[in-house]
């Protein structure tokens, strides 16, 4: 798990934890989160080892994520959240991607003003078949009263069609290359 605001680079991520062997280690770090203060445009990221939360690592540079907007009230978040890396560790966020040979990478939670996006990070951002399934998958496996109540509270994003993300990628490539 690492914390990051959305103006950190790689140098600036802070690594809490190296590994989560299990379930106990799991909610050993996730009930110590101060969740009151985690500030609007902070991130906390639970990934693979060896993967970074940022568009230009390799294992993500062709990928995309699947957000979810949740409302902050009434603790609804933080529980959804808890679903989320819940389906993560328990491997089901995997299996649903696996037959489309994509990857889930990384999960992150993003506060913002009154919502929360928590964002499912995949390799493939192109493989459209595996982001039907993980939505499925996702949708399925939150609690009925958190789940998103229209389709404009979720979508799917290749990292690729944000804004800046040429810039950061080309900028990336240039400097392994020198």
């Amino acid at each position: 798990m690492a914390t990051a605001t959305a103006t950190m680079t790689t140098t600036t991520l802070t690594q809490l934890i190296d590994n989560v062997p299990d379930i106990a280690a799991f909610y050993r770090i996730f009930n110590n989160i101060p969740w009151s203060t985690i500030r609007a445009r902070e991130s906390i990221h639970f990934f693979r080892a060896g993967v970074k939360p940022l568009w230009e690592d390799a294992e993500n540079v062709e990928g995309g994520c699947l957000v979810v907007k949740v409302r902050k009230d009434g603790g609804r978040a933080v529980r959804a959240w808890e679903e989320v890396c819940l389906m993560a560790c328990g491997g089901q966020l995997q299996a649903s991607v696996t037959q489309e040979r994509d990857h889930v990478v990384g999960i992150s939670y993003s506060p913002r003003l009154y919502w929360v996006h928590i964002s499912i990070w995949t390799k493939q951002g192109g493989n459209r078949r595996s982001v039907e399934l993980l939505t499925q998958t996702l949708l399925a496996g939150l609690s009925p009263d958190l789940r998103p109540k229209s389709s404009d509270d979720y979508y799917f994003k290749k990292h690729s069609d944000h804004d800046g993300w040429a810039d950061i990628v080309n900028r990336q490539t240039r400097a392994t290359t020198t």
